[in-house]
């Protein structure tokens, strides 16, 4: 039965997902409450995923009542894990059970059943397709793995991409692997900087990274092994320094200036 409101989404310990046909769904903003009316609305972009986010309550709007209200039965809220390109309007409206454990740094936006569809409080900020899951095909991406392990044997940098592309989800580096569209050249595990949701490292290991930290530095050869490779494969590819598994590129500046050396040298144009 469809219902003419966006409803509430909710968990299982199981990570089941089901939907409350009484409560209309929320999101919150800076720890504020907000009714998810359809216009804040799309559907869930392909690709992106619903997160059980345990130790917190779903919270749901009673039109009945005119307020906001938890679910009497014991579940979980749910966040959606958007697909590179879109950007979450409204997070996911909750309240903490006891002392929460810290959530991996994911993002979890606010998401609803709607007209028997599941949407998500978010928004397109970038139509190009290179970083869109539909047009990443991963088993050609593990067959180049593969394949390019025997062309780079030794090059240590090329094994830090594959498990950006594999374990990571990295789509820069999926894309490497497909050549076509960027290269990208991890190169600093140092940063002079300490973002509280720094998605590479954590000093106190509190919560996990999404995508740790490169461990070393490159030497110029590996690096300008690897762009060099690509450029000669792509139509108009990309070589690019800062990537969300290292730390401050300029970090390792020195290793950066002598490897677009070696690139230049092949390819003065780049």
């Amino acid at each position: 039965m469809k219902r003419n409101f966006p409803q509430l989404l909710l968990s299982d310990k199981k990570g089941r997902v089901y939907s409350h046909p009484e409560l209309e769904a929320t999101g919150m903003e800076a720890g504020y409450l907000s009714r998810l009316g359809a216009k804040y609305l799309i559907k869930l972009p392909p690709g992106s995923r619903l997160f059980m986010m345990p130790d917190r309550a779903p919270v749901g709007y009673d039109r009945a009542v005119d307020n906001f209200k938890i679910p009497e039965d014991k579940h979980f809220a749910v966040g959606a894990h958007l697909t590179p390109g879109h950007t979450a309007i409204y997070s996911t409206a909750y309240k903490a059970i006891a002392r929460p454990r810290p959530l991996p740094l994911f993002s979890y936006a606010a998401a609803a059943l709607y007209k028997n569809e599941i949407f998500a409080a978010a928004m397109r900020v970038d139509k190009d397709c290179r970083h869109d899951p539909r047009f990443i095909d991963m088993a050609r991406v593990r067959k180049n793995i593969a394949a390019f392990r025997k062309v780079f044997a030794s090059n240590r940098l090329v094994r830090h991409l594959e498990r950006c592309a594999i374990s990571y989800g990295c789509a820069g580096a999926q894309n490497f692997f497909l050549s076509r569209y960027e290269c990208p050249l991890p190169t600093s595990p140092s940063c002079n900087a300490a973002c509280a949701g720094c998605i590479s490292y954590q000093k106190e290991k509190i919560r996990a990274v999404s995508q740790p930290r490169i461990k070393f530095v490159p030497t110029p050869d590996e690096v300008a092994e690897i762009a060099l490779f690509h450029i000669g494969k792509v139509r108009d590819p990309i070589a690019s320094f800062g990537q969300g598994c290292e730390g401050e590129p300029l970090m390792a500046a020195d290793v950066i200036e002598r490897s677009i050396k070696i690139i230049r040298r092949k390819h003065p144009k780049v």
